[in-house]
């Protein structure tokens, strides 16, 4: 299912953590109204990198029922990719890796799994996890986040946060220091969508960008894909629940 999410700053095709996304066709992102990310400060975003690509899309670092660690992404970004063709960074801050990088691995995926019922024409659905070839070691900059188990009307008048490594102008450079901002989440649309909300005081994954209704234009919403309402996919796969 989808969410609406309107931005307190403006934000746009954002490849990030919490929330992954990518253009159609494989352009610069846009994170409009961000700021620096401090080193090791969201320790579950990820990089998605190819061949073609040295950052194409972002995701959330999980852990699954029996303790591996896995990403939990946005469908669009890997619909008709290989696992072969995609590698994914762990505790990455700089793309050219000259700071903040000291925790940085990269990993083969071994597998991706679309949600059964993902669609490219109307991108319903849009979310994908990727199983990584090799265990994923914790530190300081690599650390799974937990996925919310509340409905997101428990969300509605927070601040939520969205990291990424988007283009800070639409159709400019995308930034080579990950990019923060906080976004207002509120109701309107299907069922509302944040992105990585607090829960208990600490963040938690609520969302999974899906795309966006122009780069950098005012008053435009963004699409969600929402995590609560994907328990379902994500506990069966994760091994969180029996289902």
């Amino acid at each position: 299912m989808l969410s609406i999410v309107k931005m307190k700053y403006l934000v746009c095709c954002l490849i990030f953590g919490v929330v992954a996304a990518s253009s159609n066709n494989g352009g610069p992102m846009s994170i409009v109204g961000g700021t620096n990310a401090s080193p090791n400060q969201y320790p579950y975003q990820i990089s998605m990198k190819s061949a073609s690509y040295d950052h194409f899309c972002g995701g959330s670092l999980v852990r699954t029922g029996s303790g591996e660690i896995v990403v939990v992404t946005a469908a669009h970004c890997l619909s008709g990719e290989s696992a072969s063709n995609v590698q994914v960074v762990v505790g990455r801050h700089t793309i050219d890796g000259s700071t903040g990088n000291q925790y940085t691995k990269e990993y083969k995926v071994k597998k991706i799994i679309l949600h059964p019922e993902y669609d490219d024409d109307t991108v319903n659905n849009d979310i994908a996890i990727m199983y990584l070839d090799g265990t994923v070691e914790t530190n300081p900059g690599v650390q799974p986040i937990e996925l919310t188990d509340k409905p997101t009307v428990n969300f509605f008048n927070q601040e939520c946060i969205i990291t990424g490594w988007g283009a800070l102008t639409e159709g400019g450079e995308s930034p080579n220091i990950l990019q923060h901002a906080s976004v207002d989440f509120f109701p309107d649309g299907d069922s509302g969508g944040p992105f990585a909300c607090k829960e208990n005081g600490k963040l938690v994954l609520s969302g999974v960008t899906s795309w966006g209704q122009g780069c950098a234009r005012v008053g435009k919403a963004r699409i969600y894909a929402d995590v609560f309402m994907m328990r379902r996919f994500l506990d069966g796969r994760l091994g969180l629940i029996s289902v």
